[in-house]
């Protein structure tokens, strides 16, 4: 796990081919290991950050692994955060479909008790996913 946080570190201060062999190697080492939770907490990390450069399919494909792993450990608050992921992911990318599966599964979820942080990120998701179901019917 510290080498995948350590590459995590680097491959967000300083994108370049080193730094992304590097956390896709670590990630590789976490799944031979069979480390599905820590597995997850880096793949969801590195979804957040291709999201936020503009990369929307590297995040889904991520968080859609990310989402495996943490649903069959049973924990809710990871869940949660990879659904808020995959909501944007799709969202950009224009996935409706998608987009509605994965909203409608984190308004299920958002009931349940979560984390306030974890609550906080899910309430944010939802009413930014609501607004662009709005704004969908509207037009």
């Amino acid at each position: 796990m510290a080498r995948a946080l350590g590459a995590l570190c680097r491959f967000t201060h300083d994108e370049n081919k080193s730094t992304t062999a590097d956390l896709t190697a670590a990630i590789e080492v976490l799944r031979q290991a069979d480390a599905k939770h820590r597995l997850a907490v880096v793949l969801t990390i590195a979804s957040g950050l291709h999201l936020e450069r503009g990369r929307p399919g590297q995040a889904r494909t991520m968080a859609e692994e990310a989402l495996t792993c943490v649903r069959s450990l049973g924990r809710p608050n990871d869940t949660a955060r990879v659904l808020a992921s995959l909501v944007r992911a799709c969202a950009v990318q224009g996935d409706d479909d998608a987009h509605d599966t994965y909203f409608d599964e984190l308004l299920r979820l958002g009931q349940e008790p979560l984390s306030n942080h974890t609550k906080r990120l899910v309430n944010a998701t939802l009413v930014a996913g609501q607004t662009q179901l709005d704004e969908a019917e509207v037009s």
